[in-house]
């Protein structure tokens, strides 16, 4: 791992925005080696005493740097005796002292890298459908943990661009002029001209489902100028960056993004789909108890606003003949007994 690369997850640890994959390699390079977590704990003392304004960043590149320190403490092991006590000391923690030395310039560096341009609005969802209006009349729907990033004065010059990290579902005005573009951390961008979508951003892969219209994907970024793929309504394709050339088609699950739409519909699906698609989005666990109560068809509307999960599971115990379990206050539901209707 680089110096660059290990300061950049260093600061998105602490700031709470690293992602599963990326804590998951953070962890492993810390744990490989004592002198790593050395290095990363002087990282964070003087991260947190770092003074702010700074000084005009300067351009470096850390690995350089970090070559030509080493190429001096080397030089110190072929001095005469006196320097003895101190060469042994490098010896001993020359990566912690390496790791000292470059911070003072690196921190400022990286947090420059990261830090979002002043004229950058930022908004973060606390909770299921966080509403973000934008200047142009079109519409976002953050799902918790969702994260938004777009240009507040500049915005529509000389297209709508906004960076999404985590779900949302978007409701875009049609501008002829002006395209709309969603951009991810990995690259993948989504371009429409106005349409209803909802993308689902996740660090390695992103997922698009159409509503209405039609929206055009862009796996490596639409300034590389590669292949796209199109997708219109009632469509829905996956990317990932470990086949970052292919775009997979996949059925549209509409149940997916009940978080934003409140409805779940069902049309001769089985009850264990049923009974995830509960669980998500009623936010509660649903257990079937009969292997053979799990295979029946279900079919039905709900709103998830007019209905609560009680009330939801109960109706369909009396169309299965089951019983609902829980206990109160608790978030855990088991159907038990029942089978399937006969068919007449």
């Amino acid at each position: 791992m680089s110096h660059e690369e290990l300061l950049v997850l260093l600061q998105r640890q602490w700031a709470g925005e690293i992602s599963p994959e990326q804590l998951e390699r953070l962890e492993a390079y810390l744990q490989g080696s004592p002198e790593h977590a050395a290095a990363a704990a002087a990282y964070r003392l003087l991260w947190e005493k770092a003074a702010l304004p700074a000084p005009k960043p300067i351009e470096m590149n850390l690995d350089e740097e970090f070559g030509r320190l080493m190429a001096r403490l080397e030089a110190l092991e072929n001095q005469p005796s006196r320097s003895q006590r101190l060469v042994l000391w490098w010896s001993r923690g020359w990566k912690v002292a390496a790791a000292v030395l470059l911070l003072g310039g690196a921190v400022w560096f990286v947090r420059q890298q990261l830090a979002p341009a002043a004229e950058l609005k930022e908004v973060y969802a606390v909770a299921d459908k966080h509403l973000v209006a934008l200047p142009d009349g079109s519409q976002i729907s953050l799902r918790q943990g969702a994260r938004l990033r777009y240009e507040a004065e500049n915005y529509g010059q000389p297209e709508r661009r906004v960076r999404l990290e985590g779900e949302a579902f978007f409701t875009v005005e049609h501008h002829p002029k002006s395209s709309f573009v969603v951009e991810t951390a990995s690259g993948f961008e989504v371009e429409v001209l106005g349409t209803e979508f909802d993308v689902r951003a996740a660090e390695e892969e992103v997922s698009v489902l159409v509503s209405q219209g039609r929206v055009r994907l862009w796996p490596q970024g639409k300034g590389a100028g590669r292949k796209n793929t199109d997708l219109i309504s009632k469509q829905k394709a996956t990317w990932s960056a470990r086949q970052p050339e292919q775009v997979q088609a996949l059925e549209p699950d509409f149940n997916e993004i009940a978080w934003h739409t409140r409805r779940l519909s069902f049309d001769d699906a089985p009850l264990s789909e049923v009974a995830l698609a509960f669980s998500a989005g009623y936010g509660i666990n649903v257990e079937i108890a009969s292997p053979e109560m799990r295979a029946c068809a279900h079919s039905g509307n709900y709103s998830l606003d007019k209905s609560n999960a009680e009330q939801a599971l109960q109706a369909i115990c009396r169309v299965y003949g089951c019983r609902m379990e829980t206990a109160p206050g608790s978030n855990q539901y088991r159907l038990v007994g029942g089978k399937c209707p006969t068919v007449r």
